[in-house]
Parts: structure tokens; C-alpha cells; sequence
């Protein structure tokens, strides 16, 4: 944890792209962006249009995109990019799965990170595509979550960047140096955690999820967990239920309506014993739930791209930021309180209700975890 920072909690696309792009626009030296998904939609060619000016006035420009979450993205968008003079690298090309292992098991970035003048970072649960957006029909977008920080914690969006730009046979960037001192611009302390190596054992692979332990473990009196991917192991529902024995509140909130359908039967068939232990259970049935957060005792918060699942946990690059703050904590309690307004609570009687097809569905889900 760094002291010293500034952290603005942005809700929804409409709230992330318009700050987003503002610090894009306001770029000097240089701008790094690393996305899961850069869709060529409207949303995706906005983005593209405003890096492509800002790379053509001469800032330097480097985009990481991952070749399976942007595998539909039209290759004219990157072109667009690199005549302009921005720099795109693709993490993980298709050519090399060849074998159903490599389909299966291979690691994604799975990261989401805008960092502009190694002074300003936003990280998040948030692809560059419409979805996420508001729609023409004034539809909200998908609901998720994305910090903005500024301060000595952005040196590590920098340093976690480079790391994977590198690995990724990225050509040497000259700016920004994440050696160089940011001076403090705030009073929050925070952390960036995350995967910053594609190799298997290397340093921080399970970070975020040691994090989410610790903090569990150190739970007094309420643990508030938002994920769109909820298939904890058998290490991390035992924290759970630890935390309840110790007396202390635990909701989670959970799609309810999921671009994924087989995660959520999966993921329901935990809820017959997170229930019994005193789990409160919600799923947000509005929109598309999306946000990986949490926060533990009004103080201790995280937002990222990590879901509590086995492929985020063992094979992908997440980033997630960890953050110290009452003011923070404040903030994330009450937006957690205004998703659970339009969420549904469930209850064991409800499962009862469920008729033994759905059920079992559940449990096949359930047992392809590791797949999904």
C-alpha cells in the first residue's frame, strides 16, 4: 500500500469512458492502454480515434489487446492506430493454439488498465466496447465499476504494464520512467495487485486472491462481495464461512441476468450451503453485472478485473486495486446498498421451487468449472 493518492470511484460507462477519454486528450508524454476487449464498435472506434490524434501529435501511444477477447475487433482499427504512430501489440496470438490444452488452459490477459503521463491510471472491470456504454435507447450499459488514481501508486500501473508489454515482444518504449518519483496527490493508500508474468509459478499469480483472503480473515463485522463470476474454491467458501461463525455479516451480489448463462447455473449451485451457513445472497437481474468488487469492514476495498473463479485465480493476468480508506469504504458501502435496491434476494425456499432439471443443470455447470 502507497500512501499519498487520489482515488475517484467511476460508476458504469457513462462515468468511466468520459474520464477516460478526457485523460487521453490531456496526454503530453505518453499513453499506455491494455484491455481484455477493444471492441471496433462506436465505443472502441472513439477510443481509437482519440489515441490516433494523440499519437499523431506526437505522444506516445501503446496498446496491449488480448488475441481472444479481442478476437472479433476489425484489423482496420489497428491499422488506423499504427499510421498514426501508435503501437499495437496482440497478447497471446491464435496461431499458437494448436493444441486443445493450449485452447483450454492457455493464459488470457484478462487486465484493464489506462495509465496517461505515468501521472493518471484507471483500472477496472471495464472492456472498451458499447455494452458498457450507455445505448441510443438511453439504456444504461452493463453495470461495473473502474478507479481512477493519481499519485506514487500509479508507478505500478506503469511498472505492470511494461512487465507484459515486454514479455509480449513489445518494442522499448522511452516514457514513461516508472522509476521516477510521483510526487503524493491525496491521502488514500493503495496497492496495485495483480499476475504480471504469463509464466506458471511466477510472483503474484494468486496475489489477488491472497488479498481477498487476508481481508476476509481480518473481517470484524461485514464482507461485501459484487462479482459477475462467482466459483470460489473449497479454501475461499471456508473464509466464508469462518467469517460467519466469527458473527460477521457476508453478502454477495451476483448476476442475475449474465452474458455467461452456464457461469451462473454454476455458480447457483453453491448457493443450497452459502445460504445455510447465513450468506445472504443477491442477484442483480436490471442489466449485465459485471463489477469485481469488494469491500470488508467499511475500510478495506478492492476493484479490478479478477473473478472468483478458477481461470482468473490460476491462468489469467488480472490487476485489481487494493485501497485503505474510510472515505473509500464509505463510498463503496453505499454503492453497494444502491445495487442491492435493484437486486432480488434469495432465500432456501426459493431453491426448493426449483424444479430437478434446473438443478441438475446446475450441478453438470458446476462440474466444468474449471472450463468456463
Amino acid at each position: 500500500m502507497m500512501p499519498g493518492n487520489t482515488v475517484s470511484v467511476l460508476r458504469d460507462g457513462a462515468e468511466a469512458f468520459p474520464a477516460m477519454l478526457e485523460a487521453i486528450a490531456g496526454a503530453r508524454r505518453s499513453i499506455l492502454l491494455e484491455m481484455y476487449i477493444f471492441a471496433s464498435d462506436d465505443t472502441g472506434w472513439r477510443f481509437a480515434d482519440a489515441l490516433a490524434e494523440r499519437a499523431r501529435a506526437g505522444v506516445e501511444v501503446a496498446v496491449l489487446s488480448d488475441a481472444v477477447g479481442s478476437f472479433s475487433t476489425d484489423v482496420g482499427l489497428w491499422r488506423a492506430l499504427e499510421d498514426a504512430g501508435a503501437r499495437h501489440i496482440e497478447f497471446g496470438p491464435l496461431d499458437r493454439w494448436w493444441r486443445p490444452r493450449r485452447l483450454f488452459w492457455s493464459t488470457r490477459d484478462h487486465r484493464k488498465m489506462v495509465v496517461v503521463d505515468g501521472r493518471v491510471g484507471f483500472t477496472g472491470g471495464m472492456n472498451v466496447a458499447d455494452e458498457y456504454g450507455p445505448g441510443d435507447d438511453g439504456s444504461p450499459g452493463w453495470r461495473d465499476t473502474v478507479v481512477r488514481v493519481e499519485g506514487p501508486a500509479v508507478s505500478d500501473f506503469t511498472r505492470t504494464f511494461l512487465e507484459v508489454w515486454g514479455q509480449t515482444g513489445g518494442p522499448q518504449l522511452m516514457s514513461p520512467d516508472p522509476g521516477v518519483e510521483i510526487p503524493p496527490a491525496g491521502d488514500v493508500r493503495c496497492g496495485l495487485v495483480g499476475l504480471t508474468s504469463r509464466k506458471r509459478g511466477s510472483r503474484g499469480r494468486r496475489s489477488v486472491y491472497r488479498s481477498y483472503r487476508r481481508a476476509m480473515a481480518a473481517a470484524r463485522q461485514r464482507i461485501f462481495l459484487t462479482n459477475p463470476y462467482f466459483l470460489p474454491d473449497r479454501r475461499f467458501l471456508a473464509d466464508l464461512h469462518d467469517a460467519r461463525r466469527r458473527g460477521v455479516e457476508v453478502s454477495v451480489l451476483v448476476p442475475g441476468r449474465s452474458d455467461v448463462p452456464a457461469v451462473k447455473y454454476a455458480s447457483r449451485h453453491l448457493y443450497d450451503r452459502l445460504l445455510r451457513w447465513g450468506v445472504q445472497i443477491h442477484e442483480f437481474h436490471e442489466r449485465v453485472l459485471h463489477a469485481k468488487t469488494a469491500v470488508i469492514d467499511g475500510v478495506w476495498c478492492t476493484v479490478g478485473s479478477f473473478n472468483l473463479d478458477p481461470r482468473s485465480a490460476e491462468h489469467n493476468l488480472e490487476v485489481n486495486l487494493s485501497i485503505e480508506d474510510a472515505g473509500i469504504g464509505r463510498q463503496m458501502e453505499r454503492i453497494f446498498d444502491e445495487d442491492l435496491e435493484r437486486a432480488e434476494r434469495v432465500h432456501l425456499s426459493d431453491l426448493k421451487e426449483r424444479p430437478l432439471i434446473e438443478r441438475l443443470i446446475q450441478a453438470i455447470a458446476y462440474s466444468l468449472r474449471w472450463l468456463l
